[in-house]
């Protein structure tokens, strides 16, 4: 959805409530320092959701409780 978006500081809360994968939503968006707390109470699948994002420092505590795959989530 917004990977590789290497000007992305931040994003608007949208509802993410009915997605089930976020596979590489925002992988190397290299400038992205800050994110809301999406409803991802029904993701599956996280896997490379926030990979590469380098100045991403904090998350919100997200509700992961289905998730079964993380891979990579959060790598570099």
């Amino acid at each position: 959805m917004f990977a590789q978006c290497g000007k992305l500081h931040d994003v608007p809360l949208f509802n993410l409530s009915s997605v089930i994968s976020t596979r590489g939503m925002f992988s190397k968006c290299s400038s992205l320092e800050t994110i809301p707390k999406f409803d991802l109470s029904n993701v599956v699948y996280a896997i490379d959701m926030f990979s590469y994002c380098t100045k991403l420092t904090t998350t919100p505590q997200y509700n992961l409780s289905k998730v079964t795959n993380v891979d990579s989530m959060f790598y570099e």
